[in-house]
């Protein structure tokens, strides 16, 4: 009496379709892995650009004062606090305190835009600079407004009327 089975040739053929499709699935994972890392990647120095432009917005915002020394050092005077950035190429440094904060991002064509000088220090009313976000370059500005009475105060404590 005979059984029903499958044939070697149908055993052959049943593994080169399977073969196949867990072939395609496997590539298609592997590109769909891929392509994820690279969006992980890239959110990941967006949301660092973010905190960067958040920080140094905020940080403006409070001082009273922004001056420079040298041309990639700048430093923000508040009543009670100074906040000193340093920019580099590959980075942008805060240091506050003891406390020191890295936003590693690319920074392009930083102009610091000047008021007024006081003694050696140069006062800033603007900052600018290009950065690299994927697939694009974008320019950012900072500016910093001083009312008359704070311009009145600089020169005050410089001339010693």
């Amino acid at each position: 009496m005979k059984q029903p089975a499958f044939t070697l040739l149908e055993m052959i053929l049943a593994m080169i379709i399977a073969g196949t499709i867990i072939g395609l699935t496997f590539g298609i994972f592997l590109n769909v892995q891929s392509t994820w890392g690279l969006f992980h990647k890239n959110q990941e120095k967006i949301t660092m650009l973010l905190h960067l432009k958040n920080t140094l917005e905020r940080d403006m915002d409070a001082a009273a004062y922004i001056y420079s020394e040298s041309k990639n050092t700048v430093q923000l005077s508040a009543v009670n606090d100074t906040i000193l950035y340093s920019f580099n190429d590959s980075q942008v440094v805060r240091y506050k305190h003891n406390i020191k904060d890295t936003f590693f991002t690319e920074i392009r064509n930083l102009n610091l835009h000047y008021l007024s000088s006081v003694n050696t220090f140069k006062i800033i009313n603007e900052i600018q600079f290009d950065i690299s976000i994927p697939f694009s370059l974008h320019g950012l500005t900072f500016s910093k407004y001083y009312t008359s009475k704070d311009l009145m105060l600089l020169t005050k404590n410089t001339d010693g009327y």
